[in-house]
């Protein structure tokens, strides 16, 4: 049973493999050859599949995630790499003894990187075509985050989708850009640490009592992988929020206050991106 399921999915919508010896193979199967193609230089180029690619990443995503098995993606590319790596040392060493010049295979680095990329481009495809309610804007999102496991990434996903709905959400979306846009420009002029005593105005000293009492809860939600939560409970911040931006003047002359304002932004921003990069919402 399991040798014949580990060819599974062959074509789309077909079965899954069943019995877990089968779903180690097929998993097996499909990263060796991904990989391996990966690392000899021939990945896939525009509309040119010639080693179905695309059709065996796809198996890979729908195993995992219709099997919520809850795999460390990187890592399980990184041992794929580990198994071919001597026969990756014979064809350089072939290439080498034959005196043609050849083209260098890629980096470790590169291959990793590439097929971590090659295989969550799939899962957006998969994503968006199962589910009408994610659009581009969310999964790139989630992507910014790059979650090891697509089980985790699906659960990120999804919530998103349903926090998108609440009213608060495109507020806290346009704050997200703005706050992003901000550190971008105040480059290293970020303090490291908050300091209490430079909070003259009583917005930034709400929004840092809000934050201080409200990040352990994100976190603790995001531990448990409960995404929705999180995110729910990061919005309770949108009125004290809302009241920084209309009250205090982020870049303020004094140096030390200015630092400070960007460092509450910036821990602002970190709470939120426990989740995802709200800043590439619409909003």
């Amino acid at each position: 049973d399991a040798l014949s399921e580990q060819y599974l999915p062959r074509f789309a919508g077909d079965a899954l493999p069943i019995t877990p010896t089968g779903l180690a193979l097929a998993l097996a199967d499909k990263l060796d050859t991904i990989v391996g193609i990966f690392a000899i230089g021939q990945k896939p180029s525009g509309t040119k599949d010639p080693y179905a690619l695309r059709r065996l990443a796809l198996g890979v995503l729908r195993i995992v995630l219709e099997r919520a098995i809850d795999i460390d993606l990187p890592a399980m590319i990184h041992g794929a790499l580990d198994l071919i790596e001597a026969d990756l040392a014979t064809l350089r060493e072939s290439a080498v003894a034959s005196g043609k010049a050849t083209t260098p295979l890629p980096s470790r680095a590169t291959v990793e990187g590439e097929v971590y990329d090659y295989l969550l481009e799939r899962l957006r495809a998969y994503s968006l075509e199962s589910n009408p309610s994610i659009t581009t804007e969310m999964f790139d999102a989630v992507l910014d985050r790059r979650p090891a496991s697509p089980v985790d990434f699906a659960a990120r996903l999804q919530a998103l989708s349903e926090f998108v709905t609440q009213p608060s959400a495109a507020a806290l979306a346009g704050a997200n850009k703005r706050i992003a846009n901000i550190l971008k420009k105040a480059g290293d002029t970020v303090a490291t640490t908050l300091d209490a005593a430079l909070l003259d105005s009583s917005e930034e000293r709400a929004l840092a009592d809000d934050l201080g009492r409200i990040t352990p809860l994100v976190e603790g939600h995001a531990r448990r992988r409960d995404y929705a939560a999180a995110l729910a409970t990061g919005a309770e911040l949108k009125p004290a929020v809302d009241a920084f931006f209309d009250k205090v003047m982020v870049m303020a002359e004094d140096p030390r206050i200015r630092a400070n304002r960007l460092c509450l932004l910036a821990s602002l921003r970190a709470l939120f991106l426990t989740v995802a990069d709200l800043s590439r919402l619409p909003g």
